[in-house]
Order: C-alpha cells, then structure tokens, then sequence
C-alpha cells in the first residue's frame, strides 16, 4: 500500500492503516478507567474493555511458534539481508516467507544477548525488541488515559497483573527500555545523527508524522506514506520479477519508519536513521512455474549504507558473507512497519 498524502489525508491514512488498534473505549469510559487508576491503583477489566493484550500463557504459545522453523535450516540460512544491487529492474529475487524472517531475526537476537556487545557497537543490533512480521492484535490506549497511567520497566507488571516472569513481561519491559532510557530528551539517541520517539496513543503517532523532530522541517501536507504490500505476507515466500524501482529517500533525506512494539496496548518506535536510502519497489509475481500473474505488488526497502559498528555477530553479515563496514545492507520493510517520506 502506498499513498500521496496531505495533512488531512496523512491522518485518515493512519486510522485506515492502524483501524484495528484504534481504542474501542468512549471518552467517558477512558475517563472511568483513569479515575480508577488515580484512586486504586488498578484498572480493573481496562485488558478487556480496551481490547489490549494481557494473556502472558497465550503470549508463550505464541513466542515459542515464532521460533519454530523447518529444523534442516539456521537463521543464518534464511535470507533477511541483501545488497542494493539486487534492486534492477528486470531481475528476478525472492523474499523470504515473512514468519521466517522473523523467527531468523529473533534466533539473532538472543544470540546477539548471550554475548558481550562490542565497544561502540550501534547501528540496528542495539535495539533489543521482538522485530516480527505480524504481532498479535491489541488497541492504543486513548491519549489521556495513556498519559495517566504510567509507563516504566515494570508497568506492564504493576498496571495490567502481568507474571514478571513471563515473556510478555520481559519483552514489555524491553519495550520501555527502547522508549525511555535509549532516547535522550531532545529526542537524539547514541547513534550519531539519529532521532527518535515513541507513540503510546494513536493521536501521539499522528504528532510524530506531523512533527519536524523526525522528518525534519517539512510541510505537513506533503508527506508521503509507505508500507509494504500486505499480499507479501501471506504466510508464504515469494518470487518475482522487479519492474520499477523508485528511491524514495536518499542517504541526504529525511525519512522516518515506525515499528510495533510489544506492549499490553499497541505501543510504536518511530526513528530516522542516517546514512540510509528507502525505495519502493514494484514486483510482478510469478507462479511456480515462473508464469508471471497479472497483479503488481509493492514492497518497501530500506538500505543501510554504512554497517560500521554493527554487531559483527548481526545476521546481516551472516546472510551477506561480510563484515561491519563491508557494503550496505538491505532489508525488506515488513508488515507492521510503516514509513513517512516529507515530499517537499
């Protein structure tokens, strides 16, 4: 899906892209919850009533399927990364099934924390959060409700009951960790040239796309949207034909892409990355046959120029046979995230 948007349709884009996680509560039950909280230090059925994500058990089942792939390959064998060079039109690639993608990238990252970062070692591997192409479902939290109740390392214990030993607690703890303490006021981050933020509410998401923090000074009407074609993850991998390749960022231009967090309610990391050029890619698919279908599809590449200080360990070298500022490294956009482009 892509779209031209302005300021008005850049909004109505969001809420058509993210309607699922819109908050189903009315201003006088967020109110009620809130009221709640300030008195008793609960929320009662908030997990419920706001459709957010509580069950730790479910949540288990769940991260153990992700990191289940076919046992005759390794992470390392499941192709993530790949060069600029790949984005000719006329070529043929294939895209990975975005589940095993993100049962790759997750192998990667808890091998990544079984050892002892690199001095300096930043770039993508810092980021420790469950980056996988489809969460399970939850709403944002409404924007007053979401500034009442606290967000911090163990919230998700505190506020919403959850086991502290549970994955979900961890990885929502992860999730703070990444909002809170790997951001600096100014919204700058460790990594020389990046900026960065999170959303906790729909309305919070929405400032950030308008907000020059990110994309720089821009006018709000003139920001495009992108994300990758949601045929592309449909449980399958899938082979085709490039026939346009369009550079929608250069390593000059300011851009912005948001990931979905883990979290009890929907939580989003959005950052703008130097040094790192974004293409839309349009593909023709092709059957098993190699005969090519009649629909388009577009994906959303992100190309990271300069890998110097990258983990040596991250599993764009495995997948690239090279090392930390040996060439770029590509990657597809996957479902999930979004991309802002200011057009003008």
């Amino acid at each position: 899906m892509m779209q031209q948007t302005n300021a008005q349709s850049s909004d109505a884009w969001l809420l058509q892209m993210l309607a699922g996680m819109r908050s189903p509560l009315s201003k006088a039950e967020s109110d009620r919850f809130a009221e709640l909280y300030k008195k008793t230090g609960s929320v009662g059925d908030l997990c419920e009533a706001g459709k957010l994500y509580c069950d730790a058990k479910s949540f288990n089942l769940y991260y153990q399927n992700l990191l289940q792939f076919d046992g005759k390959k390794q992470e390392k064998d499941i192709s993530v990364f790949f060069r600029e060079t790949e984005l000719v039109v006329g070529r043929e690639i294939s895209i990975e099934d975005p589940r095993l993608q993100s049962a790759a990238l997750e192998k990667n990252r808890l091998q990544l924390a079984e050892f002892d970062t690199p001095s300096g070692s930043v770039g993508m591997s810092k980021y420790n959060y469950l980056n996988v192409a489809k969460m399970p479902e939850r709403s944002f939290l409404p924007a007053e409700l979401a500034q009442t109740l606290p967000f911090s390392s163990d919230s998700a214990v505190k506020v919403f009951q959850l086991d502290p030993s549970s994955i979900l607690a961890q990885e929502s703890a992860k999730t703070f960790q990444i909002c809170q303490e790997g951001i600096h006021k100014d919204g700058t981050t460790e990594l020389n040239g990046e900026a960065a933020a999170c959303a906790t509410s729909l309305e919070a998401l929405q400032s950030l796309v308008r907000s020059p923090m990110l994309l720089g000074p821009h006018d709000a009407a003139n920001v495009k949207a992108l994300s990758t074609d949601e045929r592309l993850h449909s449980g399958s991998s899938f082979r085709g034909k490039v026939v346009e390749v369009s550079l929608e960022a250069s390593v000059e231009q300011r851009h912005a892409v948001c990931h979905n967090l883990m979290y009890p309610s929907a939580v989003y990391f959005c950052h703008y990355l130097p040094r790192t050029r974004v293409y839309s890619v349009m593909l023709q698919p092709l059957d098993a046959a190699g005969a090519q279908q009649r629909h388009l599809v577009r994906a959303i590449a992100m190309c990271h120029m300069d890998t110097t200080g990258w983990n040596p360990r991250h599993l764009a070298f495995q997948n690239l046979l090279t090392l930390p500022g040996h060439g770029e490294a590509c990657h597809w956009v996957l479902q999930g995230s979004m991309t802002f482009v200011p057009t003008a």
